[in-house]
């Protein structure tokens, strides 16, 4: 019976550590360099983008999303009138972009929410970054300079609360804050990342 008992607290305590963030460049400690990844890759149309794409914009939203994702999907109208309300500052990251007919179904997803801003193709060197992606969708901020600044924003939000997420990595760039935190969405708008 004690045996039982201190295997299921052992099992108890390994599913605790499991659901515990992995700390990593996105989830840095305070004082830590969170620099987004030199990066060279090309966008759904094969055009190529490097990490100077963060140079067009004080702070541009990154979003991490996958065609199968259903709040990916729903979230892209938001999204859309967010990026031309605000004239740029935003690129997609398409995690399953070499998954069979993901392209053709980004595309698609994309014309009819009327989404215009960059999507680009996940690059090897993205691939420290990417493996602290959890779930989806997840937007990070990344200044002019390519730190990652401000609240990591995991599930989809109203235009508002993007608008305040925003605002907040402006200020926190302003004042060279080297801390960000997750921000937990609930259970229907976040989607866990298959690693298959």
């Amino acid at each position: 019976m004690r045996k039982r008992a201190i295997f299921t607290v052992g099992v108890l305590v390994l599913v605790f550590m499991w659901l515990i963030p992995v700390r990593s460049a996105l989830f840095a400690r305070a004082g830590e360099d969170r620099r987004f990844p030199a990066f060279t890759t090309t966008d759904l149309n094969g055009e190529t983008v490097t990490e100077a794409v963060f140079a067009e914009s004080d702070i541009t939203m990154v979003k991490f999303w996958t065609t199968w994702c259903p709040a990916c999907v729903v979230e892209k109208p938001t999204l859309a009138a967010l990026y031309n309300e605000l004239g740029g500052g935003m690129i997609g990251i398409l995690l399953d972009a070499d998954g069979r007919g993901a392209i053709e179904n980004a595309r698609e997803i994309l014309e009819t929410s009327g989404v215009n801003y960059p999507q680009l193709r996940p690059s090897q060197e993205m691939q420290s970054l990417l493996r602290t992606v959890r779930s989806i969708p997840t937007a990070i901020f990344v200044d002019s300079r390519g730190y990652i600044v401000g609240e990591t924003i995991v599930g989809s939000r109203s235009h508002e609360a993007y608008l305040s997420a925003i605002s907040a990595a402006r200020g926190s760039t302003r004042e060279h804050s080297e801390h960000s935190e997750q921000v937990e969405a609930g259970p229907d708008t976040v989607y866990e990342k298959d690693e298959n």
